[in-house]
């Protein structure tokens, strides 16, 4: 979306999202609401980092490795689809709070 002070700018809708996903899981309770908040836009930026490599034909590896540290406190398992007409990051959370219409995956790309 773009840069605002030194810090790229994510879809405020997404970012909700994702943090109350996030907040959700048993693990976040070790966890301080920026701290979730900063792990929500490292993940967004991640899988924004993902689509575009892919759409430039370059490999997304290095974003989804960076997604699935950022999630590792959570216990979440990143989903790599790299469907440019789909999802091509998503989040698997273990304790099943979300559940999207077809799978437990959050779709963050």
């Amino acid at each position: 979306m773009g840069k605002t002070n030194g810090k790229t700018a994510v879809d405020p809708v997404r970012l909700c999202k994702l943090c109350v996903t996030l907040s959700r899981e048993d693990r976040s309770r070790f966890r301080t609401s920026d701290q979730i908040v900063a792990d929500a836009r490292a993940l967004l930026n991640a899988a924004d980092r993902a689509r575009e490599a892919l759409a430039k034909g370059r490999s997304p590896n290095s974003a989804f490795r960076q997604a699935a540290r950022v999630a590792a406190p959570y216990c979440a398992h990143v989903v790599d689809r790299c469907d440019l007409q789909g999802m091509v990051m998503g989040l698997r959370f273990p304790s099943g709070y979300f559940v999207s219409q077809t799978e437990r995956v959050h779709k963050i790309s």
